[in-house]
């Protein structure tokens, strides 16, 4: 069974995270499609995989 966790991000968007098991040893990022932040970042045969699940409820600050 593949246990599944919720990540928020600092501008409030939630995702839930999964890990399954790769073929071989991936390097690879995930950023938060709201702000663009860097969620995690992976270096392993166990790979993350993320789903939108809402929204953060305050706007996201703007990066300059």
């Amino acid at each position: 069974m593949i246990e599944s966790t919720n990540r928020t991000c600092q501008c409030g968007a939630v995702y839930a995270r999964t890990e399954a098991m790769a073929e071989g040893r991936e390097i690879n990022s995930f950023q938060c499609s709201v702000c663009d932040v860097t969620l995690e970042s992976w270096n392993s045969a166990w790979v993350p995989s993320y789903q939108f699940v809402m929204g953060p409820i305050r706007p996201p600050e703007h990066r300059a």
